[in-house]
């Protein structure tokens, strides 16, 4: 199942210990997703704390498992994805009555 994930921290002034526990426990997460073998694209938003990736899980389950935490550090969305040709394909099938 293809997902894109977006993120982005909650937005506010942080002292430098919650920055530094921010980047810790987000870096550290992302490494993990990274290290699962299952991210296809990724990328850093440019002006903001967040970025997305698209991965490729078996499960909403597994996607939980490697990123669940995220939400106490700030917002994520998940979209499962389909392709254009696959869109392509209902069209053609499922024409406009």
């Amino acid at each position: 199942m293809r997902i894109l994930v977006t993120f982005e921290a909650f937005p506010g002034q942080l002292a430098a210990e919650q920055v530094a526990k921010l980047r810790d426990y987000v870096g550290t997460t992302l490494h993990g997703l990274m290290e699962a073998g299952v991210v296809e694209a990724s990328g850093i938003f440019v002006g903001a704390r967040g970025g997305f990736f698209l991965v490729n899980v078996e499960s909403s389950e597994r996607l939980f498992e490697l990123i669940g935490g995220l939400v106490d550090y700030g917002t994520v969305c998940a979209k499962p994805v389909i392709s254009v040709e696959t869109l392509g394909k209902f069209f053609v099938e499922h024409p406009p009555s």
